[in-house]
């Protein structure tokens, strides 16, 4: 592990693997929720046995740029939502947090299925937090 500084910008350089534990909280229960930053932090979100037309809900950018450490512009963590249930559930940003194209981040992930997002600070100042929720990957069977 090597912290290196330049003109330019920061940088950390790993080499070999990097082992990152998944650590989740799963939300057991038929109606949605809202996910706290702490537990977005953790880096999985398992939705389990939402009923039917049921929405979660992500905390919101300033609750977000609050829980990072020196947050800059830029600065960004990944999370795998999981819904292992019956049911579609909609994920949905907080107040702050958008898609790619600006507008309100919501995604359905249907039954059985997970998808990988990213959360990336826009802006951290205050009373103007923004987040944009971006789409790692497509959705995937949870099951197979």
């Amino acid at each position: 592990l090597r912290v290196v500084q330049d003109s330019t910008a920061p940088g950390l350089h790993v080499q070999g693997p990097v082992v990152t534990g998944v650590a989740s909280t799963p939300s057991n229960n038929s109606s949605g929720q809202t996910v706290t930053v702490a537990n977005m932090l953790k880096g999985t979100h398992t939705a389990m046995n939402r009923g039917s037309s049921q929405t979660d809900t992500f905390d919101t950018a300033a609750n977000i740029v609050g829980a990072i450490p020196n947050a800059v512009v830029g600065d960004a963590f990944e999370l795998l939502i999981l819904n292992i249930g019956m049911n579609t559930v909609t994920f949905a940003g907080g107040t702050g947090i958008t898609n790619l194209a600006g507008s309100a981040a919501s995604f359905d992930i249907a039954a059985n299925n997970g998808r990988m997002f990213k959360f990336v600070l826009q802006n951290v100042g205050g009373g103007s937090e923004a987040v944009t929720m971006c789409p790692l990957s497509d959705s995937f069977a949870t099951t197979s």
